[in-house]
C-alpha cells in the first residue's frame, strides 16, 4: 500500500537539514502505542538483522535553501510519501492522522489537507523505477571509531550485492521462505557528480544515491522492492522508489 500525504500550514514550513527524523516521528507517533513500540523496537527479525518493512520520501517540493541557518524553506504547503507492503501502518497512520486537529512537525504546526492511497500496482517481470528519497548501502566496522562506516556508490560492485542480498532477507521476512528466482539491477541514469546526496539523521551523515534504474525478478520480489523500499535504512526515509516510464539504458 502507498500514500500521498498533503499538509498546509499558516506560516511557512521551515525544517533543519535533517529533516528525515522529524518525518519518521510523525509517522510513528500515529501508529497504535503497542504496534509502535514493537515495530520500533523489535521489527521483523533475519538473523541479526531487524526489518521495519515501510519507507517514506523526501518531501516533494523544493525548497528554499537558507544555507547560512542550515534550513529549508518549504512555504505553506508540503507532502510526501508513506509505503509499505504491510496495510495496518498505513491505515493506522491514515486513521490517526485524520482525528488530529493539527500535527507537529519539528516546530511548524500543520493541518492535514488530503489523504491520497495510490493505485495498487501491478509488477510482471521487470519495472523501471527512481528514487524519491536516496538510496544507501554500507558496511559497518566497529573496530573503527574514528570511521566506522563504509558506504558504497553505485560505482562499486558491492552497492549492487548488497541491495540485492537485503532485499533477499527482507523477502524471507514478509513471506517466510528464501527466494531462489532470477533478481537483477540494471542502473539507466545515473549521475556520479549531482546522484550523491547526505542526510544527516540522528547527528550522522549518511550517504545516499539518486539514480533511475531498472529491477528484475519475480512479481512477489518486485513488489516488496516498490513498497518496503531497497538498500538500508528504509525507515529513516532511504530507498523509496517510484515507477518511472520509458527510460532508455545510458
Amino acid at each position: 500500500m502507498r500514500v500521498k500525504y498533503e499538509f498546509f500550514s499558516d506560516k511557512n514550513i521551515v525544517l533543519p537539514y535533517f529533516y528525515n527524523e522529524f518525518l519518521q516521528s510523525l509517522i510513528y507517533e500515529y501508529i497504535l502505542p503497542e504496534r509502535r513500540e514493537f515495530l520500533h523496537e523489535e521489527g521483523y527479525k533475519y538473523e541479526n538483522r531487524k526489518f521495519k518493512l515501510f519507507t517514506f520520501s523526501r518531501i516533494l517540493r523544493h525548497p528554499k535553501h537558507l544555507q547560512n541557518l542550515r534550513i529549508f524553506d518549504f512555504g505553506k504547503k508540503i507532502s510526501f510519501v508513506l509505503s509499505s507492503p504491510l496495510n495496518w501502518i498505513l491505515e493506522e497512520t491514515a486513521e490517526n492522522l485524520i482525528k488530529s486537529t493539527y500535527i507537529r512537525l519539528g516546530k511548524n504546526k500543520l493541518s492535514l489537507s488530503s489523504i491520497n492511497v495510490i493505485p495498487k500496482k501491478e509488477f510482471t517481470e521487470d519495472i523501471s523505477l527512481r528514487t524519491i528519497s536516496p538510496i544507501t548501502v554500507y558496511s559497518t566496522f566497529r573496530e573503527n571509531k574514528i570511521s566506522p562506516f563504509k558506504y558504497y556508490s553505485p560505482m562499486e560492485s558491492e552497492f549492487f550485492v548488497q541491495i540485492l542480498n537485503n532485499l533477499k532477507k527482507k523477502f524471507f521476512v514478509y513471506y517466510g521462505r528464501e527466494y531462489n528466482g532470477p533478481l537483477r539491477i540494471q542502473i539507466l541514469k545515473f549521475d556520479p557528480k549531482h546522484g550523491r546526496q547526505v542526510v544527516w539523521f540522528k547527528r550522522r551523515p549518511i550517504t545516499g544515491w539518486n539514480l533511475v534504474l531498472k529491477l528484475e525478478g519475480e512479481r512477489d520480489i518486485l513488489y516488496l522492492a516498490y513498497y518496503a523500499g531497497i538498500g538500508a535504512k528504509n525507515s529513516a526515509g532511504f530507498g523509496c522508489l517510484e515507477e518511472v516510464k520509458n527510460v532508455r539504458s545510458d
